[in-house]
């Protein structure tokens, strides 16, 4: 059973106007499209987490790479 969470979700646009969707295929919930982003850590705000989910993890790279 899944335990409820506060997350925080990113929108990436490309300069068309595409909308960045990930795809998920848990066991839970099934099939299913996403913005990036995921659960807050204990403390962190909304803004907080988006802002880190929307940072890349690798220097040099995009978000998107």
């Amino acid at each position: 059973m899944r335990t409820p969470r506060q997350a925080a979700r990113v929108a990436g646009l490309d300069p068309d106007g595409a909308l960045f969707l990930f795809r998920y295929d848990k066991e839970e919930v099934g099939l299913h499209w996403a913005m990036p982003g995921g659960g807050l850590d204990a403390g962190e705000t909304p803004r907080a987490g988006a802002a880190g989910r929307a940072t890349p993890r690798h220097p040099g790279r995009s978000a998107w790479d």
